[in-house]
């Protein structure tokens, strides 16, 4: 079941609306109960906390909150809920695409997938376009670090304010860390990534880390598209997004 909502600027009632009928199909107990939640262009900052009902989603898989307001404190109140041991236990797909989330919200849901119990299913998780820095990445791959998100397999941050030193974090967990096992798909484009964060995440894959990855033949964004960084196969990365996939 999905729910889609558009131009909440002239349509707020509905909006609001759409949101207490969705949690009204969520609290109940029958065979219909939800499993695919998307709530476009609809919630503000504070609205995430319509998500805090301790097991409101037992069956939830699928959660897309893209392209929506949500700050860094909309994030803490999502993360405080997914934190709860039993409160997504099926949860497999988290969209934040294209939101307003930093380094403080970012650290807020790394330490919530931290928490014994949190979305132990977990495969995606899309964070694109949205201003998290080195902070915030080097708290979300400490946590991965730690065995968060076991099963993850696609971690997208494309388009935030990454540079060197995030990116650093990431290929050291990546690589002696051990962290996300089955990950297949990492895009990391548009962000501030230069020569040396590039270089650490080269060494990584050839040391063996993230096994699971086969990049592709295309240069990394970095900070400038005219000073793109080739890389040369097997360890290109894929510009829109850098993804890899299992080998055969």
């Amino acid at each position: 079941m999905g729910c889609c909502a558009s131009n909440p600027s002239e349509q707020p009632e509905p909006i609001a609306l759409l949101v207490r009928q969705l949690f009204d199909v969520i609290d109940s107990n029958s065979d219909d109960a939800i499993s695919r939640a998307e709530l476009k262009a609809a919630l503000g900052p504070a609205s995430s906390a319509v998500l805090g009902k301790e097991g409101a989603a037992p069956l939830l898989k699928q959660l897309n909150l893209s392209s929506n307001e949500i700050d860094d404190e909309g994030c803490k109140t999502l993360a405080a809920t997914i934190g709860k041991e039993g409160a997504a236990p099926l949860l497999e797909e988290l969209d934040l695409t294209c939101n307003k989330i930093g380094n403080v919200g970012c650290k807020a849901l790394a330490a919530a997938l931290c928490k014994e119990g949190a979305a132990p299913r977990l495969e995606k998780l899309y964070l694109r376009e949205n201003e998290i820095g080195d902070e915030g990445c080097k708290a979300l791959v400490a946590t991965l670090k730690e065995g968060a998100a076991p099963r993850l397999e696609e971690l997208d941050l494309t388009r935030n304010k990454i540079g060197d030193e995030g990116c650093r974090a990431l290929a050291a967990a990546l690589g002696k860390e051990g962290a996300a096992p089955r990950l297949e798909e990492l895009c990391l484009d548009g962000n501030q990534i230069g020569d040396e964060g590039c270089k650490a995440l080269a060494a990584a894959l050839l040391e063996g880390a993230a096994p699971s990855l086969k990049a592709r033949d295309a240069p990394l964004a970095t900070r400038d598209s005219s000073r793109q960084m080739p890389i040369t196969p097997p360890l290109a990365c894929r510009c829109s997004p850098w993804t890899a996939s299992r080998t055969s």
